[in-house]
C-alpha cells in the first residue's frame, strides 16, 4: 500500500550519471538542469505525504568541472517553488578526490 503520511523523509536520490572524468561546464549544466526537474517532481510527491513543519533531508550534488568550476542546484529556488524552505545552512560533504561533492540539505514543509 502507498504511504499516506510520514513524520520525515531522508533521501539520497539519483545524483546524475557516473562520472569517470570531470565534465565540461556545458555537460555539468545539462546534468544540473535534468536533476533540477527530477528533484522538483520528487519534492512535489514528498509534499503530499509530509505535514506542515515536517522535515526532508535530501542530498544534492555539486559537480566539479574540467574548467575548475563547481555547479550546483539552486536549492532555495527548488525548495520555495515546491512548498518547502531551507531549515538550516546546507552541509558540504566530500572526499578530496571526489568528482561529485554532496550537499546535505534540510528542508521544512511550509
Amino acid at each position: 500500500s502507498a504511504v499516506k503520511k510520514c513524520q520525515a523523509v531522508v533521501t539520497e536520490p539519483y545524483l546524475g550519471p557516473f562520472i569517470r572524468k570531470l565534465p565540461t561546464i556545458f555537460q555539468a549544466k545539462q546534468t544540473i538542469e535534468e536533476l533540477t526537474e527530477l528533484y522538483s517532481s520528487l519534492l512535489k510527491q514528498i509534499n503530499l505525504v509530509l505535514d506542515k513543519g515536517r522535515r526532508l533531508v535530501i542530498i544534492m550534488p555539486r559537480l566539479r568541472t574540467l574548467e575548475n568550476k563547481t555547479l550546483f542546484i539552486d536549492i532555495n529556488n527548488l525548495a520555495n517553488s515546491n512548498g518547502f524552505s531551507l531549515a538550516c545552512k546546507p552541509v558540504i560533504y566530500a572526499y578530496k578526490e571526489s568528482k561529485i561533492i554532496r550537499e546535505i540539505c534540510v528542508l521544512e514543509k511550509n
